[in-house]
């Protein structure tokens, strides 16, 4: 099993209203991914709830039974639209 892991860092020109509902809405768009794509095994989102410069937004933890399948997601057209 492979761990895949991704932190998001927003842009720090955000005030705090702008990068919430960005967050939101990565987050919503990563949620999806799951479904459609099979490689996937384990999928988990996690959220930075404070506000502070230098620390990431969203942290992204996938797993895949094997280096295949990660790199299958990778270039998954589902995937590459979030990237």
């Amino acid at each position: 099993m492979l761990k895949h892991i991704v932190m998001f860092k927003l842009n720090s020109l955000l005030n705090k209203s702008e990068t919430e509902k960005a967050k939101k809405e990565i987050i919503e768009a990563l949620s999806k991914l799951p479904d459609k794509i099979k490689e996937i095994k384990s999928y988990s989102i996690k959220e930075n709830e404070l506000y502070r410069n230098g620390a990431a937004d969203i942290i992204l933890i996938s797993e895949f039974e094997n280096e295949e399948d990660l790199n299958s997601y990778r270039k998954n057209e589902e995937h590459m639209v979030l990237v």
